[in-house]
């Protein structure tokens, strides 16, 4: 049995320096969906989770036995209940199957998928379909199956019936197996496939390194009665990770009608139950009545008991004397007089908080006060993985140093544009992102109150503030604004094709680089240079040898962004494309319904003089978005006229853990295909802070798989439904990735508690 010295060392290091956590029920089996040794059982891979895995186990084509050979599967958690798996299966890696001595061979990128039934009660049976397989022009592996399981102690039933076109006899027919799992790192299974019998037994091992659990896993076929394999042993080598890290507050959107429909029948699903252990937590506190302003009590401290552990940070301005940090002329008339010199300490203490936010990395902030009220204006380059992390990290800022006010509003800037503004009691704040309720794996009633009382809109910049009067600005005697400081980002760039008869992966890499220099307000100068790096044979010298990474300046152009109102935006780029091509490119987005839903519309026209191509090429493209937030997933769908002037459509979904997207879509034009893409960040949490320049790796880097369907025959070089977009979106750098909106925050506030542990790291 072909097992490596070196996955045996990681599976000891990991039993000795991790902390063993309970090990995941339903892993992949050898044909790509979750289950036995060959077979499927009823339940799913989890929510949210991710599993990598090799087996060298193939049926190989045309032929009624198996063969050792390289299997690399990819399974994602998409929704509660389904599961999707792509599978790449090849006898052998890099061979040319073209030629003559390679020919037969197996090599096929397929797709599985796996429903579990989400209205029969868990403590029931788990009932499961499925398709292995699925699409495609040429299906090695195409099955069809439903299979039902139960847990009865330490051992799962699992039958089932399907419909197979596999040579081997495979799920052709009846089905079934029993898993024994006496340990929770130790499973052993028997199965009947429809064809042989098969003995096998899995080891998982679930670990946690530093805060991040994985299970690593091995999974091993001892025994068949096939004829023709019965001297071989098959295994698989399994990593699974959770997608984010961050606590999401998504629960099962089938829960409650299966609730309901077991209440209307009058039956109990003990399953069900749940109780909030901190829902009878005292709020007293949180709740009592607002101090008036005007109280001394509110904001009176001495200038010595202002010390540089209010902010978390040492600071030598903390030492001056009061009349060096601010120019009293400036003090509104909104502050009352007070006799204890009250006002004076808000202003300093108002001053120091912009500062800070300065110090910690935050560009055109702007702090000001009334009455009632604090209010932080600012643009944030360093936290650019999900944006509102700004809101986390600003709340803790506040809530340490020592202001006490009713409320806080925060405005969240780019390119100088108001976007998004976002109210809450101070009270409720210092509830959310207190320590005890941070630490709770559950969501404490704080998150609840603060969800309750939080005000989240699209900002009107030229009346922002205008309901709120009398407020005293402060001036921070800096410089903060984000013109003129160039953004330098990089992204690595794999492109080719995968699984083909002429490699399982032949390639293109490279590096490429992207300057941005903001100019004045919504304004931006963007250049782009390739750097290759390496290229796989085909693309050396080979088949690809024509599409291989071209380097040089790539792009050149300005960008210009319009707020026609606080839901309307469009953006005019205008230079050079492509290396050689010049035009322009208009996009404009619509969102309303707080954010639900979106419409864009984008406008191209490109010119080139050579001759080989069009002189002119025109391209129309309307786009509609509907955001489901119990899910933090999307539905779009695309139509109009494309780079290469084919008429068509585009329909995909969006899936979000965290900082990670799946994308599943389906486009059509000249032809159809389907394709699958993960989207991850590549830069840290918070990144360098701007100094004449900041630099960073790109904060979304995507890679993703698509295939020809519905044809004879799977051509790999066509190109159709391209749809021409500039490095600076309205999407991307406006809105986050399409994350700052009222929907997204309020369906994201643990995300945002999260947080504000930035602010406590510095």
């Amino acid at each position: 049995m072909r097992v490596s010295r070196f996955f045996v060392v990681i599976l000891w290091f990991c039993v000795l320096f991790a902390q063993i956590t309970r090990a995941e029920e339903n892993t992949l089996s050898f044909q790509g969906f979750s289950g036995l040794l060959n077979t499927p059982h009823g339940g799913v891979m989890e929510y949210g989770s991710a599993t990598f895995m090799f087996s060298d186990q193939l049926a190989e084509r045309g032929r009624d036995q198996y063969a050792y050979a390289d299997n690399y599967i990819l399974g994602i958690g998409f929704f509660p209940h389904f599961e999707l798996t792509g599978r790449i299966a090849a006898t052998n890696t890099h061979d040319n199957s073209f030629l003559p001595e390679n020919a037969g061979e197996t090599r096929d990128l397929s797709a599985n998928i796996k429903v579990h039934a989400p209205f029969i009660p868990e403590d029931w049976f788990d009932l499961a379909a499925g398709i292995q397989d699925l699409g495609g022009a040429s299906n090695y592996f195409d099955a069809k199956f439903v299979v039902a399981s139960k847990t009865i102690s330490d051992f799962r039933f699992s039958a089932g019936i399907g419909k197979s076109e596999s040579h081997v006899g495979r799920m052709d027919g009846v089905f079934g197996g029993i898993e024994w799992m006496p340990l929770d790192w130790l499973r052993l299974m028997a199965e009947y496939d429809g064809a042989d019998s098969n003995v096998g037994g899995q080891l998982q091992l679930p670990v946690t390194l530093g805060n991040f659990p994985i299970d690593i896993g091995l999974k091993v076929q001892l025994l068949t009665d096939a004829p023709k394999i019965r001297d071989k042993n098959f295994f698989g080598i399994s990593l699974s990770i959770p997608l984010t890290k961050q606590r999401i507050s998504r629960e099962d959107p089938f829960e409650n009608i299966r609730d309901s429909a077991m209440a209307h029948l009058g039956l109990e699903n003990t399953q069900s139950e749940r109780h909030d252990q901190n829902s009878g937590q005292d709020n007293a506190e949180i709740d009592q009545p607002k101090q008036k302003a005007s109280e001394p009590s509110a904001i009176v401290q001495t200038e010595q008991s202002i010390a540089p552990e209010t902010f978390g940070r040492p600071d030598s301005q903390d030492k001056m004397k009061m009349n060096d940090l601010f120019d009293p002329t400036n003090i509104g008339q909104s502050v009352p007089p007070m006799e204890d010199g009250s006002a004076a300490v808000l202003r300093l203490r108002t001053k120091q908080l912009g500062l800070v936010l300065i110090e910690y990395g935050f560009e055109g902030v702007e702090v000001g006060f009334n009455a009632n009220s604090l209010y932080v204006v600012l643009e944030n380059n360093v936290l650019n993985n999900n944006e509102i992390d700004v809101f986390g990290v600003v709340f803790a800022a506040v809530a340490s140093s020592g202001i006490e006010l009713d409320s806080l509003s925060v405005v969240l800037k780019n390119l100088d544009i108001p976007i998004i503004q976002v109210t809450a009691p101070l009270k409720r704040i210092q509830a959310l992102i207190a320590p005890e309720c941070i630490r709770l794996n559950e969501r404490c009633a704080a998150v609840s109150e603060f969800e309750r009382t939080m005000e989240v809109a699209y900002i009107d910049e030229s009346a922002a503030f205008a309901a709120q009067r009398n407020i005293t600005w402060v001036n921070l005697s800096t410089d903060s604004d984000v013109f003129w400081t160039p953004r330098v980002i990089f992204e690595p760039i794999i492109s080719g094709y995968t699984a083909t008869e002429y490699g399982v992966n032949d390639s293109t890499m490279g590096i490429r680089t992207y300057l941005g220099v903001p100019i004045w307000k919504g304004n931006e100068l963007t250049a782009i240079w390739n750097t290759p790096i390496y290229h796989t044979n085909d693309f050396r010298n080979g088949r690809f040898k024509n599409q291989k990474m071209r380097a040089g300046l790539r792009n050149l152009y300005f960008n210009q962004t319009f707020k026609i109102n606080p839901n309307i935006y469009s953006t005019l780029s205008a230079g050079k494309f492509l290396f050689d091509t010049l035009g322009w490119v208009s996009d404009s987005v619509w969102n309303f319904d707080e954010g639900h839903q979106r419409v864009r519309l984008r406008w191209t026209e490109l010119y080139n003089d050579d001759d080989r191509v069009y002189k002119k090429r025109q391209s129309y493209v309307g786009q509609y978005r509907y955001y489901f937030p119990s899910l933090d997933s999307a539905v779009q769908v695309s139509y109009g006229t494309y780079l290469d002037e084919d008429r068509g459509y585009l329909l995909e979904t969006l899936h979000h853990f965290g900082d990670t997207t799946f994308s599943l879509y389906f486009k059509k034009s000249d032809y159809k295909g389907v394709g699958v893409a993960i989207t991850i960040p590549l830069s840290p949490r918070k990144a360098m802070k701007p100094w004449f320049f900041q630099a960073r790796m790109v904060e979304r880097w995507s890679y993703g798989l698509e295939t020809v369907v519905g044809q004879d025959t799977n051509p790999i070089e066509v190109s159709f439904v391209r749809v021409p977009t500039p490095t600076y979106t309205i999407e991307k750098d406006m809105f986050n990735h399409d994350r700052l909106s009222p929907v997204y925050i309020r369906s994201h506030v643990l995300r945002i508690q999260d947080a504000a542990t930035l602010w406590e790291a510095e």
